[in-house]
């Protein structure tokens, strides 16, 4: 079974020129946007259609999509290079710069996610929508937490639950100068369907479904060198059935 496609480098399109911005552009025009890249393979997508389909003909309302990487939209903010602090190493500096002239361009953060696959995940979104289910989306790999509201052509198409890593670290490594807090502020504030997100801290999610409504607790443990069962922070977010959008607390 043939799986996803390599993923886009946006530096190394950056590196080819002739300019920045014309080298993104053509990223964006000729590669990110091609309709038929795939991140599932031809044939798992074929068979992942096929059980969306089945069970909503059982009715079947909440279907759970269990994978492995973000599924949500997440563009880097204006200003992004600023969120280093000063001096930042060259390959820190260098990933936020170019993460931010990508966006300019309508291009996202992370081309290793959903996000470098467009088309595939507009099929997949689709599919939800004329199945009329409820989706909710389980993801992880990105070590920090996240919550989105799934659109597909303008409509909502399902939620997605992202959980934070339990022990690898997360932006908080990365941007040790500028509080969390920020950080999160404005990636949600960038991106219109990011309801949420939290970038330093570890643990887990633990997700409950019921007729009436799927609710989602990210538990945030304390950090990883303190030995304690206790939790630091717990944040909730649910959706009731058939609202396809996400109610945060």
């Amino acid at each position: 079974m043939t799986g996803r496609e390599k993923p886009l480098d946006i530096g190394a399109a950056i590196a080819r020129g002739p300019d920045t911005m014309t080298a993104l552009k053509r990223l964006r025009d000729e590669q990110w946007m091609a309709g038929n890249r795939q991140l599932l393979g031809a044939e798992q997508e074929q068979w992942l259609f096929g059980e969306m389909e089945a069970a909503a003909k059982r009715g079947v309302r909440w279907q759970v999509l269990g994978q492995q990487v973000v599924m949500g939209k997440i563009m880097m903010p204006p200003g992004a290079s600023q969120l280093a602090g000063p001096n930042p190493s060259g390959q820190i500096a260098a990933y936020l710069g170019a993460a931010e002239m990508a966006a300019k361009v309508g291009l996202p953060m992370n081309m290793d996610s959903w996000d470098g696959y467009p088309a595939a995940r507009a099929r997949v979104l689709g599919m939800a929508q004329r199945s009329g289910i409820d989706l909710v989306v389980l993801a992880g790999d990105s070590h920090n937490a996240w919550a989105s509201d799934l659109m597909n052509d303008g409509r909502p198409a399902g939620v997605e639950f992202a959980g934070q890593s339990v022990s690898s670290p997360g932006f908080e490594h990365y941007l040790r100068s500028t509080p969390p807090s920020q950080v999160a502020g404005a990636l949600v504030a960038a991106n219109p369907t990011l309801r949420w997100a939290d970038t330093s801290q570890r643990g887990y999610m633990q997700v409950v479904m019921t007729p009436a409504e799927t609710v989602c607790e990210w538990r945030f443990t304390q950090p990883v060198a303190v030995r304690s069962d206790r939790l630091a922070q717990v944040q909730r977010a649910r959706v009731g059935a058939g609202q396809r959008r996400l109610q945060m607390g």
